[in-house]
């Protein structure tokens, strides 16, 4: 009896070990913002472009503000340069499928009075540049993110509606863009995260249509996305 004793205290010992380091074996490792960053996003948006031609005879300057919903998405590509900050590049595209104007009007010109409304072929705005985005806790979600990049806009053919009196001939324009926004991301794995993103696209440029006539745009993109980040 007594040499069974120490056998069993060591047995005893060597199972409250086993328990002890058990939770250590079993946590996940600290998650951590880190190395490669790659983020793709997608959502829906409000667009708004305030529009103002050179004149056009016999119009004059035409001018009015083109709105309607949109798909929007983001892919991006950077690295972690220290905890919590990403720096790299990022294309943002934005589809209009049929955007139109309401408050057209015509002015300076032999025929200058309201427009009645105008719609307007399928619309794209492609932006690129550089990013940061900023992780206030680098192991955590809550985060913020800023752009400033070139835009390119791609604007349909307009018609007014029903009397298709007025034609705005189709447009391509460029000019500066600034990208705000922020969100919160949850881990689904080690490496990615999953969240709501808002974003706000503001953008300023020009552009000729096909007859040659230029136009200038201030763009107003308010948005929220879905985006898929792994760092």
């Amino acid at each position: 009896m007594l040499g069974a004793r120490p056998a069993v205290f060591s047995t005893f010992v060597l199972l409250a070990a086993a328990a002890a380091t058990e939770p250590s074996a079993r946590a996940d490792p600290a998650r951590t913002r880190h190395g490669l960053y790659v983020r793709l996003a997608a959502g829906a948006s409000y667009f708004s472009d305030a529009v103002e031609s050179d004149p056009i005879a016999p119009f004059g300057q035409l001018s009015g503000t083109l709105k309607g919903g949109a798909i929007s998405a983001e892919a991006a590509v950077g690295g972690t340069i220290f905890p919590g900050l990403v720096v790299g590049g990022a294309l943002f595209v934005h589809y209009l499928p049929g955007p139109s104007t309401t408050n057209a009007s015509a002015s300076g010109g032999l025929l200058s009075a309201p427009v009645g409304d105008i719609d307007f072929d399928p619309t794209t705005l492609t932006v690129i540049g550089p990013f940061v985005d900023y992780y206030f806790l680098p192991g955590s979600g809550l985060h913020a993110q800023a752009s400033v990049g070139y835009g390119i806009l791609s604007l349909g053919q307009g018609n007014e509606r029903g009397s298709g009196v007025l034609a705005v001939h189709d447009q391509k324009g460029s000019g500066v863009s600034a990208v705000i926004g922020g969100g919160y991301e949850w881990w689904v794995s080690d490496s990615w995260g999953i969240g709501v993103l808002g974003q706000l696209m503001m953008g300023w440029g020009s552009g000729d249509d096909t007859t040659n006539h230029t136009w200038k745009h201030q763009l107003l993109i308010p948005g929220i996305l879905v985006s898929a980040t792994m760092n």
